[in-house]
């Protein structure tokens, strides 16, 4: 007990010493400014979405589909506007896809209002399983 109570003591006496306290004062304040510095570190929020139903970033609205006048078994191009989230800017980039991912489609715009031209692929009405719409800021 009595080494018990002489190693409390080395503790207390090291602890008052001024090398000790400085040493604990400066690395407190390290770990503040570390701590002020991340706190600092704000990314702005950006557009980018994908993926089904309600997704972050943009929505898209009016979707419209045509179909080939000359073959009207297969999709001609698909038109819908991207409309950018608070704090998101607008889409510079939009992908789709009708064939789960088997090809890509980049797509124009004129503002928020996108046509992504499926002339290249020539999918079917019947084989687009679903559209699938990437877009990028």
């Amino acid at each position: 007990m009595n080494q018990t109570m002489e190693q409390q003591k080395t503790w207390r006496d090291a602890l008052r010493h001024p090398l000790v306290i400085a040493a604990i004062i400066i690395a407190l304040g390290l770990i503040t400014a570390g701590l002020i510095f991340a706190a600092g570190n704000s990314v702005p929020e950006s557009g980018a979405g994908d993926g089904t139903g309600v997704v972050s970033g943009y929505t898209v609205t009016a979707i419209d589909w045509d179909i080939q006048a000359a073959n009207p078994t297969l999709l001609d191009n698909v038109v819908f506007t991207v409309t950018p989230t608070a704090g998101a800017g607008n889409a510079t980039e939009v992908y789709v896809t009708v064939d789960a991912g088997a090809n890509w489609i980049t797509c124009t715009n004129v503002l928020t209002v996108w046509t992504c031209d499926f002339t290249a692929t020539d999918p079917t009405v019947l084989s687009a399983v679903a559209l699938r719409i990437v877009a990028i800021q």
